[in-house]
């Protein structure tokens, strides 16, 4: 069975969900993500020498600024890169629970299979075309045992 969602289309083959890509989206996501962490450390890095030369009290406090700003983009980073399951096949014996949910235009509809080792996988649909809710059954019905979530 082919669903198409908005960036590509998923095949279900047997008990795997397959993701073909029509964009390089998640090359360019970690691309990015690796350029401003590194440009995060260099600044960081900056302010500490600047810091460490003036020893003033402003300067320390940019310099604790900006490590927030490092700490909370490197979260951001470690969940996109270990948390999400950035693989294209999906099992459907591994997925514990389906969220699905509208965008805040309601033109897309968003699925999260989340795993049992609490990993996710995340999926943009067109709400018109309505084939989230065939996905959903078809996945429901090879894995009885997904709890479903509705926003």
């Amino acid at each position: 069975m082919e669903f198409f969602t908005t960036d590509g289309k998923l095949l279900i083959q047997g008990s795997t969900i397959t993701q073909r890509r029509f964009t390089n989206t998640r090359r360019r996501n970690i691309f990015l993500y690796c350029f401003f962490l590194l440009f995060f450390i260099n600044v960081f890095i900056e302010r500490l020498e600047i810091a460490q030369v003036a020893d003033k009290t402003t300067k320390w406090v940019s310099v604790c600024i900006y490590g927030l700003v490092l700490l909370f983009y490197s979260l951001i980073m470690l969940d996109f890169l270990f948390r999400q399951y950035l693989k294209s096949k999906v099992d459907i014996s591994k997925i514990d629970k389906i969220k699905l949910y509208r965008s805040e235009e309601g033109l897309e509809t968003n699925i999260v299979l989340t795993m049992k080792s609490k990993r996710y996988k995340h999926y943009k649909f067109r709400t018109l075309e309505r084939q989230f809710e065939t996905l959903v059954e078809t996945i429901r019905s090879l894995n009885p045992t997904i709890q479903l979530v509705t926003e």
